[in-house]
């Protein structure tokens, strides 16, 4: 209940635990911080292509449901990952088939046509939806549900354009972020630094790009 009451997560994001099931997908959210902005504040998105087909895996964060003129439903579907969210568009015949398992907190994977709108943020269109759960995962559904643990992960780090000063504050980062299933692994020059069960959740995410471009941060 986390970020209904505080508006984020702090003990992690909920779909840390199920990220490692989706690195077969073409698209995350971290593609949208990719981006180049025009002095009239238009955005184009170098790894995004409009109308190319895209994979994704997230959890639904919100949807809004709407009834079309002919009777019909539709929806609009707020799906998240570790790096932001993206609104998808179920338009009534997608709709009709995924609305059963339609609902906030629901892990999914995706696959749609991306769609880049000058002066919109981009958007999915919806081509299939289907709920991911420990079954589909392992192929026995009570037994993998029973079985289905959250992944670990290693996080890698370039942190050799930080000055000493800057790197020592860099490290005091982690000391709030414990308790975690996430490996740090930092290198520095010829140094290479590790720290285990780390917390990598949004809120150190969010200090990370405080102090490290984009580029600079691996999650492996």
């Amino acid at each position: 209940k986390e970020k209904l009451v505080l508006g984020v997560y702090v003990s992690g994001h909920p779909f840390e635990n199920y990220s490692s099931s989706f690195k077969d997908c073409t698209f995350s959210c971290a593609m949208l911080q990719n981006f180049e902005e025009d002095d009239d504040g238009h955005r184009t998105y170098p790894e995004l292509t409009d109308g190319a087909t895209v994979t994704m895996g997230g959890i639904i964060g919100s949807f809004k449901k709407i009834n079309t003129r002919s009777g019909s439903s539709m929806a609009f579907i707020s799906v998240e990952d570790l790096y932001g969210s993206i609104e998808c568009v179920a338009f009534p015949n997608v709709f009709d088939k995924i609305k059963s398992f339609v609902a906030a907190d629901k892990v999914v994977r995706l696959s749609g046509k991306m769609q880049l709108e000058e002066e919109k943020a981009p958007v999915i269109i919806l081509d299939k939806m289907q709920e991911y759960t420990a079954e589909s995962a392992a192929g026995d559904s009570e037994n993998a549900r029973a079985q289905a643990k959250p992944c670990e992960s290693a996080l890698w780090l370039n942190a050799s354009k930080l000055t000493e000063e800057e790197f020592d504050d860099f490290i005091l980062l982690f000391s709030h972020y414990g308790n975690g299933k996430t490996t740090i692994k930092i290198k520095r020059g010829d140094k290479l630094y590790k720290m285990s069960d780390v917390n990598y959740c949004r809120g150190l995410r969010d200090e990370l790009y405080l102090y490290l471009e984009e580029k600079d941060i691996v999650l492996v």
